[in-house]
């Protein structure tokens, strides 16, 4: 079987179900319609671990095949099993006729009570009390999201609801209810094409993801937007009856409340025969947080286990990047279990992040689903959110196909942190040309110290980093350089170096190549050709987040909200951006080594090095070298932590500050010309104060000829001796050797140890 290698134009507004109930993403039916047929055929078991609002259910059903769905959302469960099961719509309509008897005119005359009556009333109804909100939330409580009014004739309703006695009529009328105070509440957000009653808007909970207070309000009509709901549904429910007919929903259909990585607890090995899903995406929404309103309502507990077990980056757990993929992981893991040998898993890919892509791609090859290969599938998402904001929100989708073509193989693979320890031991020695023992060893703990996880290494072993530098298999030890090299790469380290910066930034070189071909970008469009682009590599090699890449090289613009090139890359020119890709110098037209130059020279080198570079605020607000602008070539701002106004003004002024991909700051340099050079040493006292690491890596660069001078204003300063000790913590630089070195280097490759020539020591004379 081939797969479906075509995009199928989305008819998400033609689907009978589509506006009955509303929720945070939901696929369009045709879609998902057409691919359940290809890949599988009439009583075939399809299984859906993210089942959302049922689409993947619904689709299957009408195709006739049988269908497990699964979400930990007691919401989605709900909104599942009432969309799919049929119904005596005859009863239906009378019970709404009774409601509607009772409480229409009474809820419609509301509007003449007084606040203190509306209150009153409301004492004698239940409603959701105390019933905290997620902490992003402009509201404090579930009930706060309501007025007066709206809680107490929703209280009323759902009192009426509860004496309906047969127990599927009761379910679908709470299924109106829960549809109903989705948009009739106070995060409504009005539409200027909307009525005055039922509106156009919707509200912020499903619009912006998170329950955000409008600026303009506008408080819908209970009744009426409840009995427009009914309408709708009711009307839906009819043309459902139509399609399944006489068939028995429950003979067809099963919902489990419970992760994915539950599944082994529903459903035996290799049983499978088709896995169509969306699943969770980072911390783009946060499903159990932001259904907390209807869950309120409806009765269903969400206790802190099942967040827990939630697969979502963020939310009020706050669970990290690292938490989400490997959550994301283990779901295909069981995924892979359940699928039958040559059974099909499709699976929609909607994020920014391309990290995330190869997580998937990864897990799943794991898992013995080989990748066959996937198509871009628009979504006709046309929101507001898109709309003016286009440089970040993706409308678009990839689906990917895999097959279970083989079985899983089994053998011992180390954990996240060993894989990370051994990833930064490599990356040491690549980055450096060889690595000394002692520079490997920082790096490890500096990360491990980013990363909170120096503890757990400790527990577990892991820093005895000297047993993995002396497998032969991994690591090889050179005694002439006194330096580690991967294994089988010594001899050939620069040539391996440059194929390890050509792997890193070849996303970022095509990336430049579109903006000059295409100018404007949206991320939708960017995401369509980069994954056109690699369609053969399968996986992408790119070691840093997307939005990180476009903003080294990009800015969005004004006009279009689109991503465009950066004015200082296009100005560098075809020479001078190869070069910089190349991880080369630029040549320097010197102008007698002025302030400007040094500047410039010393950011670029530190470019090379992989340093972002800080420049000083003056410099940035007047000066530029070599039609480059300093604010372009500038970080925008310092965001070191616990950094006092005081601290900040002050560091803020040196001339030129490196800093690595974490934001941290590694050298810091202070060019002396004809100023006074106790305010340079100020400077670096107040970054040795919120960044004592730092220390022994700052310089000053100054002409040979004035040596003598600042090592005297040392001697006379205050910042000599206790507590500072400054003079052991401050180098030299002098700038004819900075000049040189650079001059020399346009051509050649260099690491910081080579850079470490041209450090000088301050001497303090004891004259």
């Amino acid at each position: 079987m081939d797969i479906i290698r075509h995009p199928i134009p989305p008819q998400k507004g033609l689907a009978w179900h589509n506006r009955s109930h509303p929720y945070f993403t939901k696929q369009a039916s045709n879609v998902v319609n057409q691919y359940i047929s290809h890949y599988s055929k009439e009583k075939d078991l399809i299984f859906d671990p993210f089942g959302g609002t049922g689409v993947t259910a619904i689709e299957a059903i009408t195709l006739r095949r049988k269908v497990v769905i699964m979400d930990i959302n007691p919401l989605a469960c709900f909104i599942i099993k009432q969309t799919c099961n049929n119904i005596d719509i005859n009863a239906f309509a009378k019970e709404f006729d009774k409601i509607k008897e009772n409480l229409k005119k009474t809820i419609e005359e509301l509007d003449k009570m007084s606040l203190p009556k509306l209150e009153k009333h409301l004492q004698n109804y239940w409603y959701p009390k105390n019933i905290p909100l997620p902490s992003n939330s402009d509201f404090e409580l579930v009930e706060d999201l309501f007025s007066t009014k709206q809680l107490l004739a929703i209280s009323m309703l759902h009192q009426e609801i509860k004496q309906i006695k047969s127990k599927s009529i009761r379910e679908m009328m709470k299924y109106v209810f829960s549809s109903t105070i989705s948009k009739v509440n106070l995060t409504y957000m009005p539409s200027e094409r909307g009525g005055k009653t039922r509106g156009g808007g919707g509200p912020s909970i499903t619009g912006k993801y998170r329950y955000w207070r409008p600026k303009i309000s506008r408080e819908l009509p209970v009744w009426e937007n409840f009995e427009a709901r009914f309408r709708m549904i009711f009307k839906g429910k009819k043309k459902w009856n139509e399609i399944t007919g006489d068939m028995c929903i429950d003979d067809y259909l099963t919902v489990i409340q419970d992760t994915v990585l539950n599944t082994p607890k529903y459903l035996e090995d290799k049983s499978v025969d088709y896995i169509y899903t969306d699943p969770p995406y980072g911390g783009n929404i946060a499903y159990l947080d932001l259904s907390t309103m209807w869950n309120a309502w409806l009765g269903f507990k969400v206790t802190n286990n099942i967040r827990k077990q939630e697969i979502i980056e963020g939310g009020d757990l706050e669970k990290s990047q690292d938490d989400f993929t490997n959550l994301l992981s283990n779901s295909f893991e069981k995924m892979g279990s359940v699928l039958k040998k040559n059974g099909w898993l499709s699976c929609v890919f909607a994020h920014k992040k391309l990290e995330y892509w190869n997580v998937i791609l990864e897990s799943c090859e794991d898992n013995a689903m080989e990748f066959k290969g996937s198509v871009f599938q628009p979504t006709n998402n046309t929101s507001i959110h898109y709309k003016t904001n286009p440089a970040n929100v993706l409308c678009s989708q990839r689906i990917a196909n895999f097959k279970k073509t083989f079985n899983k193989s089994v053998r011992k693979r180390p954990d996240d942190l060993q894989k990370y320890i051994l990833n930064e031991m490599e990356r040491a020695c690549i980055e450096n040309a060889g690595a000394a023992i002692d520079d490997i060893y920082q790096r490890v703990l500096d990360q491990l110290l980013h990363r909170n996880s120096i503890g757990e290494a400790k527990k577990k072993g892991y820093l005895k980093l000297n047993k993995l530098l002396d497998d032969d298999e991994l690591f090889e030890y050179d005694p002439e350089t006194d330096l580690y090299y991967v294994k089988n790469k010594k001899d050939q380290h620069l040539e391996f170096e440059e194929e390890y910066f050509k792997y890193k930034d070849e996303v970022k070189t095509l990336l430049i190549e579109l903006f000059k071909e295409k100018e404007a970008l949206s991320i939708d469009e960017i995401h369509k050709e980069l994954f056109d682009i690699f369609k053969e590599d399968k996986k992408f090699p790119i070691h840093k987040d997307l939005d990180v890449l476009l903003s080294e090289l990009a800015i969005k613009s004004p006009k279009s909200g689109k991503w465009v090139l950066n004015k200082i890359i296009g100005a560098q020119s075809e020479f001078a951006l190869s070069n910089v890709i190349r991880k080369r110098l630029i040549k320097v037209k010197s102008n007698g080594n002025s302030h400007s130059e040094i500047i410039f020279r010393l950011v670029l080198i530190g470019q090379y090095l992989g340093f972002k570079s800080w420049i000083g605020k003056r410099e940035q607000s007047k000066d530029g070298f070599q039609n480059f602008k300093f604010a372009e070539l500038s970080i925008s701002t310092l965001t070191f932590e616990k950094m006092s106004k005081p601290q900040h003004d002050a560091i803020s002024q040196i001339d030129v500050i490196w800093l690595d991909k974490l934001g941290f700051p590694r050298y810091a340099f202070e060019i002396e010309e004809s100023t006074n050079i106790l305010s340079g040493f100020e400077r670096f006292r107040n970054l040795l104060e919120v960044s004592s690491e730092i220390s022994n890596n700052l310089f000053i660069v100054a002409p040979k000829s004035r040596r003598r001078k600042i090592e005297k204003s040392f001697k006379d300063s205050t910042y000599v001796g206790h507590p500072i000790y400054l003079e052991n913590k401050v180098g030299f630089i002098f700038k004819e050797n900075l000049v040189k070195f650079y001059d020399t280097h346009i051509e050649k490759t260099f690491t910081e140890n080579n850079l470490k020539e041209i450090f000088q020591s301050i001497v303090i004379s004891k004259n």
